[in-house]
């Protein structure tokens, strides 16, 4: 049975045809087989997802103020990862990514968007006054 199949993490090999693995844990033959059995039973999930909601997230966390180096000190990825994500590579100049990877956005999306925006900016960073201001006003009239 496939679930059987794991992997040896010792010698990187299929338990179950003792074949390098390549992908989960499992020989290339039966990581299809596997990915075939869950397909029939509608249990599949990609690795991938698409990256659409992720990035419109990272921006609406930049208009609030927070910037890729606090994201990433809040989500745990990488600022090049979330840069990939809303610019695209620098080196081969091309577009955003169309996909991200199911671990990477679940861990973007994690981050809340701040009611307050002080409350998750990086220290040091600046935060609009116009609140304070207008609160100020209004309690010296």
């Amino acid at each position: 049975m496939i679930e059987s199949a794991s992997l040896d993490n010792e010698a990187r090999t299929c338990r179950k045809c003792q074949r390098p693995s390549r992908s989960r844990g499992l020989y290339p033959t039966l990581n299809e087989q596997e990915r075939s059995r869950l397909t029939a039973y509608r249990r599949w999930q990609s690795h991938y997802v698409d990256a659409q909601p992720v990035r419109e997230h990272i921006n609406a966390l930049r208009h609030d103020g927070v910037g890729n180096k606090q994201l990433a000190k809040l989500s745990g990825v990488s600022r090049t990862t979330i840069q990939k994500i809303v610019g695209g590579r620098t080196d081969t100049q091309t577009g955003p990514t169309s996909k991200a990877l199911r671990c990477t956005a679940d861990k973007i999306m994690a981050v809340s968007i701040p009611v307050i925006a002080h409350a998750v900016v990086a220290d040091g960073r600046r935060v609009g006054a116009v609140g304070t201001t207008r609160r100020l006003r209004t309690g010296a009239a």
